[in-house]
């Protein structure tokens, strides 16, 4: 499983897209991407079990926190 999604770009992508707006569900990430729900979540899973996606953050506007 590992080689085929790191030959095919696809954990990339996705990495990519969640670094942009880690809010999206799995299925907008799927449409995104073109790969199906469950492709989507076993890649996403596998990078928070190897620790390549270490945790997900907001980002604050402390201006409009005021």
């Amino acid at each position: 499983m590992e080689a085929f999604y790191i030959l095919g770009g696809i954990m990339e992508e996705i990495l990519e897209i969640l670094e942009k707006n880690s809010r999206y569900s799995n299925e907008e990430i799927a449409l995104m991407t073109g790969k199906s729900v469950k492709e989507v979540e076993d890649i996403i899973n596998y990078c928070e079990d190897k620790n390549v996606i270490a945790g997900y953050s907001a980002l604050i506007n402390w201006e409009n926190a005021k």
